[in-house]
């Protein structure tokens, strides 16, 4: 299972959380096709990638204005528990928790990566960004 959590960027508590159990690729940006659909006009509609293989989880940047690391941008990560990946330097922020669960099958609307190397980062498509107000919402 894994977990995640927009941070508010005054506030302790989390704005929004989504929960995900039994998948095994998470899609995060703008566009509404997206597992976590969030709103601001540092995020791509494609923004970033969670992967889960061989028993490890993985962020993929896919975005325009990158993805974050302790402030340093990364095309690529391990997820570890309890870590926060920014959107954009500037952007929202996500905290990753991490269960200690054996993911037995994906689910059957989204695809699963085979094999213990990462898909290949392709450039983004989005042209411009012009939504700017920061709501989320969670797609059923």
């Amino acid at each position: 299972m894994i977990a995640l959590a927009l941070l508010h960027p005054r506030q302790a508590e989390p704005v929004h959380r989504w929960t995900f159990d039994q998948i095994s690729l998470i899609r995060v940006g703008r566009s509404n096709n997206n597992d976590v659909v969030l709103y601001s006009a540092v995020i791509s509609r494609h923004h970033l990638e969670l992967h889960y293989q061989a028993g490890v989880w993985w962020a993929v940047n896919r975005g325009k204005n990158g993805t974050y690391l302790n402030n340093v941008a990364i095309k690529q990560s391990r997820l570890v528990d309890n870590m926060t990946l920014c959107l954009a330097k500037s952007g929202p922020r996500l905290q990753i928790s991490i269960a200690d669960r054996v993911i037995s099958a994906p689910s059957s609307r989204l695809s699963t990566h085979v094999g213990h190397t990462m898909p290949e980062l392709s450039e983004d498509d989005d042209d411009e960004m012009t939504i700017v107000d920061m709501r989320t919402e969670m797609l059923g």
